[in-house]
Formats: C-alpha cells, sequence, structure tokens
C-alpha cells in the first residue's frame, strides 16, 4: 500500500491580459542577446544568455512503439537562451522573421501572434500574456518509501557539496498531452524552454545542479501503466495507483537504454490527478507525484506532472518534484516526512513561500535553506550514485 503525504498550494493560474508587441532584439559579441519591448505601460530590458546546455548533445526524440526520430538537436540547442536575473526562458528563432517563444517571468510569457500588419524590424508581432494566480487551492504528493530503511555514508563516490554535480531527465509525453501540439517540433521547444526554466530554478539551491534532458518518448495512445489507474467511475488518474505502476513499469523496463541513463523520469500529463476519501469523496486536486529520494533508483525515480499549458507553472511543479526525488521534503517537515537521517525541514516554515512550501509568495522561484541542507545531504549517499560530477559525464 502507498501511502501518500500532501501539500496544499495555490498555484492554479489564469490568463488575464494580453498586448501585442514588436519587440526588438540585439546580438552582442558575446554571444549573449539583448532583447527589449513595452508591455502593460512598463519598458523591459532582457540580458540573454545561451541555456542550450540544458540539452544533451545526444538528446533523441522517440515514440512509444520505439521509432526514433530525426532531431536537429544543435539548432535546437542554439536558440535556448535565459535571463537568470528575470527569471526569463525563450526559445529564439531567428531563420526568416524573429519569432520568440517561452517565459519572460513568472507572470508574463511571449509567443509569435499571427496578424496581417506588416512586420516591423524583420519581427513578427508577438503577444505579451499577464497571467494571475487564481485563489484555488491545488495538491502535491510526496510518497515516502524509505521510512524502513537505513542509509550509510558514501565512500570512493562521495560527491563534495561544492562540486559540480549533473543530473540526467528523460521525459514522457502522455498522448493528451502531446496531441496539444501542432508537431513533435512544437511539443520540443515547449519542453525545451520549460527546461530551461527548471534550470533557473534549480540554480537558487547554490549546489552546482547541472540539468540534462537527454530525450523525450511521445505516446501515441494512453502509457501502458495508465491501465487501472483511474479512480473507479472517474476520468481522474488515482495518484497512489498510477505510481505503482508507474514504478512497475519502470522496473520491467530496466533495460531500455534511455530509462536506465535517466537520473529522473518525468511524466507529463493534462489528466486530471487526485484520489478518493475513505466515503468516496472525489479530490481531483492534484498536479504533482513523486517518490522522496526516489532519484538513481531503478523504479522509483520517477515523478508525475499534470501541465497548465503554462511554461512557468509546468517548470516550478518539475522543480518542486525534481527537489522531494533528491531528498527534499515540504518546508516545515519533521523526521517522519524527510529522507532518514536528513536535517528535516522544521526550520523552514511552509508559509514563507518558498518552492517547497505551501502558499506561492514572493520567495515562489527560490527553495529555502532547508531545502538546500537536505539536497545537499541526499546527494552524500550512496543512493545518489547515479548522479556523478560534471566532469565524468558524457553528453
Amino acid at each position: 500500500m502507498i501511502s501518500l503525504l500532501f501539500c496544499a498550494s495555490v498555484l492554479a493560474i489564469s490568463i488575464g491580459q494580453t498586448e501585442v508587441i514588436y519587440p526588438s532584439l540585439e546580438t552582442l559579441a558575446s554571444g549573449m542577446k539583448r532583447m527589449k519591448f513595452r508591455a502593460f505601460d512598463q519598458d523591459m530590458e532582457l540580458n540573454l544568455e545561451p541555456a542550450g546546455d540544458v540539452i544533451s548533445d545526444n538528446f533523441t526524440i522517440i515514440y512509444s512503439e520505439g521509432k526514433t526520430q530525426a532531431t536537429d538537436v544543435e539548432s535546437l540547442k542554439k536558440r535556448l537562451f535565459r535571463d537568470p536575473e528575470k527569471g526569463s526562458a525563450l526559445y529564439i528563432s531567428e531563420k526568416g522573421l524573429t519569432e520568440i517563444e517561452g517565459v519572460i517571468n513568472s507572470k508574463l510569457r511571449i509567443e509569435p501572434y499571427e496578424t496581417r500588419e506588416v512586420a516591423k524590424n524583420e519581427f513578427k508581432a508577438h503577444q505579451i500574456i499577464r497571467t494571475f494566480p487564481e485563489d484555488k487551492h491545488f495538491s502535491d504528493a510526496m510518497i515516502n518509501f524509505n521510512m524502513e530503511k537505513s542509509y550509510s555514508e558514501r565512500n570512493d563516490t562521495n560527491v563534495n557539496g561544492d562540486e559540480c554535480v549533473e543530473i540526467e531527465y528523460l521525459f514522457l509525453a502522455e498522448n493528451n498531452f502531446a496531441a496539444k501540439f501542432l508537431d513533435s517540433e512544437k511539443l520540443q521547444v515547449y519542453l525545451a524552454t520549460v527546461f530551461v526554466q527548471v534550470q533557473t530554478l534549480m540554480d537558487t539551491l547554490n549546489l552546482n545542479i547541472k540539468l540534462r534532458l537527454i530525450g523525450t518518448v511521445i505516446y501515441k495512445d494512453n502509457p501502458p501503466f495508465f491501465q487501472g489507474s483511474l479512480i473507479p467511475g472517474q476520468d481522474v488518474l488515482n495518484a497512489g495507483n498510477i505510481m505503482k505502476n508507474m514504478s512497475n513499469f519502470l522496473c520491467k523496463n530496466e533495460e531500455n537504454e534511455l530509462m536506465k541513463q535517466a537520473d529522473l523520469v518525468m511524466l507529463i500529463t493534462i489528466n486530471q490527478i487526485g484520489y478518493s476519501s475513505p466515503s468516496g469523496m472525489l479530490f481531483p486536486s492534484v498536479i504533482g507525484v513523486s517518490y522522496l529520494g526516489g532519484a538513481c533508483d531503478p523504479c522509483k525515480k520517477c515523478a508525475l506532472i499534470k501541465d497548465d499549458g503554462r511554461a512557468f507553472s509546468t517548470a516550478y511543479l518539475i522543480a518542486h518534484e525534481s527537489a522531494h526525488l533528491i531528498g527534499s521534503p515540504h518546508d516545515g517537515a519533521g523526521p517522519i516526512f524527510s529522507f532518514p537521517g536528513s536535517p528535516t525541514a522544521v526550520e523552514c516554515p511552509p508559509f514563507t513561500g518558498f518552492i517547497m512550501g505551501n502558499t506561492f509568495g514572493v520567495t515562489a522561484s527560490m527553495f529555502s535553506k532547508c531545502s538546500r541542507e537536505n539536497i545537499k545531504y541526499f546527494l552524500s549517499k550512496n543512493e545518489a550514485s547515479c548522479i556523478t560530477s560534471c566532469n565524468s559525464t558524457t553528453l
């Protein structure tokens, strides 16, 4: 039986306002880009650095039936940029008219806008979309399968707290999620910009953690582990059952090259996720599920992410569940809800608004000091042995 530990938070996002703009873009000798635009009566300037290193040179797109799709990885990497100070993650295509899409910050995003107006300065019209949090409560579920285990210090594989380490990700794109996009290229652009944003969020741990996306598996039908995962009579995935079935699926496919190589496997879906109470009451409000300290475990290195179509909130969820997988409990958690022997998170109140808290506050784009210490502790353990130092990894 799987025990789910829930953390309620406010993370629902609604579209508030849109404005059509024609941004300017300057490429500097350093390779950085300076982007300027005016929207909602504000002048904005982004100093964008190349961010393609989050994509592995050997990145692969594969369909569930085994067909591999040819991917121009070099072009994808060259078109990814970020402004870590502003929290921007953008895909910039300068083939023909310049097109930009992605995250400006936690409240603004940008995408090309179809219009009959003449382009200005080789730029298509773009739409800035401002979003606002809704007053709705959603839940994240964490599964602590470590309660009865004991752990020992690493020996020769110990990773120093200041040493650069690399975490390799594999995305599983559920069929309904994948079908939202015009083609696999549009899907990958979205996931790539999301992943750039995840790196920016993980950087706030100050642990020199580098992320690499090694591949995406695209499902044309329901993934096999969806069978038996729905709440009876409802089109809602049971949070506990789907994780159990996904874990079993990973175990059975342990020899699959991509799944074997990945340190973390993320299933991205648009399906509702929830649970039912003993009385039968339905709670379809779960937006993320993962195993605490599951990274590197062949069967438990997985997480479930509910995508709402907005890159920042999806990146936020991936960062949140990633932190669980590499040892961080929710802020405020004591020993029972923390990785065995870890510092716990009792010194960080959950209401202060960090990524692992239960409110979406001004620090929502940052991890707390407790998350940092718990993840640093996990990385010192044998159970994190798959997470290697950066200079020992082949991209």
